[in-house]
């Protein structure tokens, strides 16, 4: 199958085509982080076709054992090595890839799919205890103590500082979720939430008597 469409070429195409198709921002983000990584692997900008399945290995070999993150950001942080979550959302996004260029009839297969994503272990992550909850809470009265004398000043957000805190520990729900909410979105009456997470997806959570 003859094709002159560059790498770069079928990285836009993908990701015009998933803004089409209604895909979320943060999806598209996510996307296009995972193709600066493999376009940054070839010194040039290849053919699609032109790209090999042992290539490819080699990339994701190089992703595990050489590539080196750079934390965004202004504040100075330590670089650090890619977790197999981040790898396996960059397999992710290159599978796409080629089952776009695949439906494209840019390329015959989708090589990406005889590659094995790398296994990823949920961590374990420790729950807050009651004393934690209390001091979350309590932090959100006052500010930090001043540095030219021992005292503090009142928040004038505590309230609503109060309210974050109380949603995402009663709902679960992930910051970003909480940053979307609107006032239309929460149900006073039945005490519920309207959410939207993840690809734009859309659910409904019921909040506690002490949030709401």
């Amino acid at each position: 199958m003859a094709s002159n469409l560059k790498l770069s070429q079928a990285v836009e195409g993908l990701l015009f085509y998933k803004t089409a198709t209604g895909k979320s921002p943060h999806t598209i983000a996510d996307y296009r982080t995972g193709f600066k990584k493999l376009l940054l692997y070839f010194d040039a900008d290849p053919l699609i076709t032109s790209i090999t399945h042992n290539q490819l290995v080699a990339f994701f070999a190089w992703l595990q054992d050489e590539y080196i993150s750079e934390p965004d950001g202004v504040a100075p942080r330590r670089q650090i090595r890619l977790s197999p979550k981040s790898i396996k959302n960059i397999h992710t996004a290159l599978s796409a890839l080629w089952t776009w260029a695949v439906n494209e009839g840019y390329v015959e297969k989708n090589i990406v799919r005889t590659i094995a994503p790398p296994r990823v272990v949920a961590p374990v992550i420790d729950t807050f205890t009651q004393d934690d909850i209390r001091a979350l809470l309590k932090a959100c009265n006052n500010g930090r103590t001043w540095k030219t004398r021992d005292t503090t000043s009142e928040r004038p957000t505590a309230d609503r500082d109060r309210a974050i805190v109380m949603t995402l520990l009663d709902l679960g729900v992930r910051a970003s979720e909480l940053c979307e909410m609107k006032v239309s979105d929460v149900n006073l009456a039945t005490g519920s939430i309207k959410v939207i997470g993840k690809g734009s997806k859309e659910r409904v959570v019921l909040v506690g008597w002490r949030t709401s």
